[in-house]
């Protein structure tokens, strides 16, 4: 009896001890909780520690010389040009012309003198050229319009031929556009003289799938914005829809998407099956506004990108996301579905901080997700979105000029008046 009256006395021992420490841990709780909420914000520190990055404090300021073409070749250079502008290949027109016409970009980043250069600019406009090719030929994918004997060779020959530059690094410090991601394809002689140049990419592709030299070469390529044709065949203006705010208060659509395909199935390598759920599933919730092309004007189209809180953004037949310009130029916070992409200027912008990234293998739980999204994670992400995802293409050789000063190793800070 004694034995079990001391067990007891042992247990109420323990018993007591459990509570009081459950009692501290409690007590603790609540006055760690009303310490967190006094917290401060912490002071600022200096720029060039800051990530993701001040644009106004460059990593360094290298030159770039534009090669100026021949009249023989500026022909051919420029072939097809008027429907690149109005293409989702736009960018290849972009870049080119912020370098070279008057403006910010040209005056800090281009020299006239190509001896003081410390990186020398293609313009190559392959994109374009075959764009052009598939316009005259009813859209026939399979033409490339002798690309390579009409156009890369020659233009590739001119440089390497005509011009010390390119032989003094074998090409390693020229820069050329190849937005279009299945550009290589239609290459066979010309090939192996692009390989050594940076080329500016609309796709970024960290899947081990043994065409990764076709499509991105990582810490050599550069992935750049693309565009959307809502913005550059339509010339839509988006601040037209809504209010300084970005339309802050007034988003009542929950998600949208608008493209290809409605009777896709799981299977298919197109979205990585994923748009299929799109369409046989998502498209069936009130909350969601699911169809193939888009169906209204384009004036009721930027309206609803007005009203939308989030933007489904799958992959295309490539790592590439064709609706994420419009989703960013509309202040939409897109979610990303795309298993191994790389996305623009990672080393610099913080997407994680404006889009919702969803796995494939989690892709049938998107409504879950987010719905799980609370309405301030919601607007700290809409708020990124509308003050740095709008302006990257507007930004982006200073983005691009980052990597340049990493490619050179050499960081050496300089202030901008941007």
């Amino acid at each position: 009896m004694e034995l079990f009256a001391t067990g007891q006395i042992s247990m109420q021992i323990k018993t007591a001890n459990i509570n009081t420490y459950y009692i501290f841990y409690k007590l603790s709780s609540v006055l760690c909780a009303v310490s967190v909420s006094t917290l401060q914000p912490l002071p600022l520190v200096s720029s060039n520690v800051q990530w993701p990055s001040n644009l106004s404090v460059a990593l360094c300021k290298p030159k770039i010389y534009v090669y100026k073409l021949p009249s023989h070749l500026k022909s051919q250079s420029h072939y097809g040009y008027e429907i690149c502008t109005i293409s989702s290949y736009n960018p290849d027109a972009i870049f080119y012309e912020q370098l070279v016409n008057p403006g910010k970009i040209r005056d800090l980043y281009v020299t006239s003198n190509p001896n003081d250069a410390d990186f020398f600019f293609i313009p190559f406009f392959g994109s374009c050229y075959l764009m052009n090719c598939w316009n005259n030929n009813y859209w026939n994918y399979t033409k490339s319009c002798n690309l390579d004997n009409q156009y890369s060779l020659p233009l590739m020959n001119w440089i390497i031929q005509e011009h010390p530059y390119w032989n003094r690094t074998n090409g390693k410090d020229h820069i050329m556009i190849l937005s279009m991601n299945e550009i290589p394809s239609y290459f066979t002689e010309s090939q192996p003289l692009l390989l050594n140049a940076s080329f500016l990419t609309v796709i970024g592709d960290r899947r081990a799938n043994g065409i990764m030299e076709h499509r991105y070469r990582h810490m050599h390529d550069i992935v750049v914005p693309s565009t959307a044709d809502i913005l550059n065949l339509i010339k839509i203006n988006p601040r037209k829809y809504f209010s300084e705010d970005g339309n802050k208060n007034a988003r009542n659509v929950f998600a949208i998407f608008r493209g290809c395909c409605r009777n896709i199935g799981p299977e298919v390598d197109y979205s990585a099956g994923v748009i299929s759920l799109f369409f046989n599933g998502l498209a069936d919730s009130p909350r969601y506004d699911i169809d193939e092309a888009v169906d209204l004007k384009i004036d009721d189209y930027a309206w609803l990108l007005a009203r939308a809180k989030f933007g489904l953004a799958p992959q295309g037949r490539a790592l590439g996301i064709a609706r994420l310009w419009e989703y960013l130029a509309f202040g939409v916070v897109p979610v990303i579905v795309s298993d191994g992409i790389v996305l623009p200027f990672e080393n610099d912008v913080d997407w994680n901080s404006m889009a919702v990234f969803i796995r494939r293998e989690d892709a049938h739980l998107i409504d879950e997700i987010l719905l799980s999204i609370t309405e301030n994670e919601y607007q700290r992400k809409r708020q990124r979105v509308w003050e740095i995802g709008s302006h990257l293409i507007k930004n982006s050789w200073h983005y691009i000029v980052r990597d340049l000063c990493r490619k050179m190793d050499r960081i050496v800070p300089v202030e901008l008046d941007i």
